[in-house]
């Protein structure tokens, strides 16, 4: 920072010019750095709701926004990547829309179909951050501790029950083949 000022009041001179360039120089970095501490905590918050299905595992999620994984997304909700063993990567990456529901979901401003799909999503792809390849294995899991997550995320009981039951009535049975399997009762 210091060098950056030094290069523009040689630049600039002893008029004052450089003076505001600067100060406006640090308020974006200021502004940028607290975005960035504000999106790494949210991001921390969503892993802690996602323990229940890590079990265990050190891992997180990332979500897509302007300043990280812009256009990354690749028209899913989320996705957890493998590499050739099967090995899941550290991190999930979340869309844009998965995260902006999650945080309405989380701070109780709403639990339409959107934040409730968004609540499963984070659970999906916490199974696959486990281990599970398989898209009806972590479908299976996910369901099963929905309830859980939700609950972290910080629904009440009788929220969380009621998204849950949503997702397994009006939600699941739409999903494509790949997703479906017999699973066990919660």
């Amino acid at each position: 920072m210091l060098s950056l000022s030094w290069l523009l009041m040689a630049r600039y001179g002893p008029t004052g010019r450089w003076r505001i360039r600067v100060i406006t120089l640090l308020v974006a970095c200021v502004v940028f750095t607290g975005n960035e501490w504000r999106w790494h905590h949210f991001e921390s918050e969503l892993a802690d709701a996602a323990k229940p299905v890590l079990a265990g595992r050190d891992a997180g999620f990332v979500c897509e926004r302007l300043t990280r994984n812009f256009f990354s997304s690749t028209g899913h909700v989320g996705h957890v990547w493998f590499d050739a063993e099967g090995n899941p990567d550290d991190s999930a990456f979340l869309s844009m829309q998965t995260c902006s529901s999650l945080r309405a979901f989380r701070g109780g401003e709403r639990t339409d179909q959107q934040a409730i799909v968004a609540a499963h999503t984070l659970a999906h792809e916490a199974a696959h951050l486990r281990g599970i390849m398989n898209e009806a294995e972590a479908e299976c899991l996910a369901v099963r501790l929905d309830h859980e997550v939700m609950t972290r995320l910080g629904a009440s009981d009788d929220e969380a029950t009621r998204a849950v039951e949503f997702y397994r009535t009006q939600v699941y049975p739409r999903l494509p083949g790949e997703y479906h399997m017999t699973c066990p009762s919660p």
